[in-house]
């Protein structure tokens, strides 16, 4: 297998509480071709202090500070920028990677001549056991992920892909919510690559649920109205099939309150 660089993009705000084990799980990636571009938006927390020693420390490390917050887009095409690695990889700084999570995911690009690759997550902190049990490539299956598939469900959580550079397509920095999920459609739209999903054993632990886990329902309806906007996109290209994704999002948007709703019931009692 070829020993590309992979370079790991991961924009940094206020997560001064869980920013080094993150990086920390990239620096134990047993895909050694690597560097970790961390992007600090802005005045905040102790993250800056964090990532300028964790740069001091290791050498493919690199920590670069917004003066403004600027947003996560515009802090990971920043880093896309001053990244050099063949590969591109995202990760979020409350989040974190099995260590052969890009070994693994490496192995099926090479076998199957793949430029996108996801795989599954899972939420909540796990423990040493947990991450370093033994995962082997025969443990996971591959799945193609078609264009009309992606307007019914984003199957790729940001931290999750990896992809070869050129076909890279920038986040808009202006779209708050959804953002990686356009630039996802577009990649499928532009049939630049075969898209594909990884599944069997979780590679990336989530720290929350990507709809929100502070159930704030102004924040949800944000989230499922740029989703709205992202597929409504793709019906005035003549797709179709833009119309019954339309209408299960708007399901999906039901059954999120409902569950916000229902969890924020169990914490008041």
């Amino acid at each position: 297998m070829k020993n590309h660089k992979v370079s790991i993009i991961i924009p940094c705000f206020n997560n001064g509480k869980t920013i080094e084990r993150c990086v920390l799980s990239a620096l134990k990636q047993t895909h050694r071709n690597i560097e970790i571009i961390c992007i600090n938006d802005g005045p905040s927390d102790n993250s800056w202090n964090i990532l300028k020693k964790l740069s001091s420390l290791y050498g493919n490390v690199f920590a670069f500070n917004n003066e403004d917050n600027s947003g996560p887009s515009f802090s990971r095409i920043k880093g896309v920028s001053l990244s050099t690695g063949h590969f591109l990889s995202f990760l979020d700084a409350d989040d974190y990677w099995h260590p052969k999570k890009l070994e693994l995911q490496l192995s099926f690009i090479n076998d199957e001549n793949l430029d996108f690759l996801g795989s599954t997550c899972s939420i909540g902190e796990k423990n040493n056991q947990e991450i370093n049990q033994g995962i082997k490539k025969e443990h996971l299956k591959l799945k193609i992920i078609s264009f009309n598939m992606m307007l019914f469900k984003n199957y790729f959580q940001t931290p999750a892909v990896i992809m070869k550079r050129d076909i890279f397509i920038p986040f808009n920095e202006n779209q708050r919510f959804s953002e990686d999920y356009m630039s996802w459609l577009v990649i499928v739209y532009n049939k630049k690559t075969n898209v594909d999903l990884i599944y069997g054993r979780d590679l990336v632990f989530l720290d929350k649920f990507n709809f929100g886990v502070s159930g704030l329902s102004g924040n949800l309806w944000l989230m499922e109205k740029w989703e709205l906007k992202n597929i409504f996109n793709f019906l005035l290209k003549g797709k179709i099939m833009a119309v019954p994704a339309i209408l299960f999002s708007l399901i999906k948007y039901e059954r999120r309150c409902a569950l916000t709703k229902k969890n924020k019931g169990k914490g008041n009692k």
